[in-house]
């Protein structure tokens, strides 16, 4: 009289099925909807936070390059057999390119030289140059001072004491200055 343990019937509640809404110009990736950015001439999904392929006419659909019809004025594209959403613009005239591409070439080059190595600050010349006064001071003081007394020489009685402590105080005021403004034209930008 051993009993078994009675069967619990499991209950597997069915998952939902969301069904996506039509979506006309589907993102490649994630299959939402795709933006078009005029300024740009692209696709851009903003579920992805990125734009479609960049191949030229590319279809919303699969990213393969379509070919302008014409005869009824759409794109197909070869690769899903089929046209394209109505109102994907029209392809640009040659003129058109060339304009669209000068415009975007200058927009380039303003954009490689704000971003690049080119100087957009002030120059550093003239601390460079206070600096090296300083410097140049300091050497001297060196000379009349210090390097007398290593190599057991007589100071040149030309200097006294105080003129040595004054010409070495200019020599750190004129580096410590120039190190100050050549810095500060590096930082301060035009």
């Amino acid at each position: 009289p051993s009993s078994a343990p009675a069967a619990v019937p499991v209950v597997i509640a069915p998952t939902p099925v969301v069904v996506a809404p039509h979506v006309e110009h589907p993102c490649p990736t994630c299959g939402r909807e795709l933006s078009f950015i005029s300024q740009y001439g692209r696709w851009y999904c903003y579920a992805c936070q990125r734009y479609a392929p960049a191949t030229k006419n590319a279809c919303p659909t699969c990213g393969a390059t379509m070919r302008f019809i014409d005869q009824y004025e759409r794109w197909w594209c070869d690769s899903c057999h089929r046209y394209a959403p109505a109102d994907l613009p029209k392809p640009r005239t040659a003129s058109a390119y060339a304009a669209a591409s000068a415009a975007q070439a200058a927009t380039a080059t303003a954009v490689v030289a704000r971003t690049s190595g080119a100087h957009r600050h002030g120059s550093p010349g003239s601390g460079i140059a206070l600096l090296a006064f300083g410097l140049m001071l300091y050497v001297a003081y060196a000379a009349l001072t210090l390097i007398p007394d290593v190599l057991s020489y007589p100071r040149p009685a030309l200097l006294g004491a105080a003129d040595l402590a004054l010409l070495n105080f200019l020599a750190f005021l004129l580096m410590a200055l120039g190190a100050v403004v050549g810095l500060y034209s590096l930082r301060h930008r035009e």
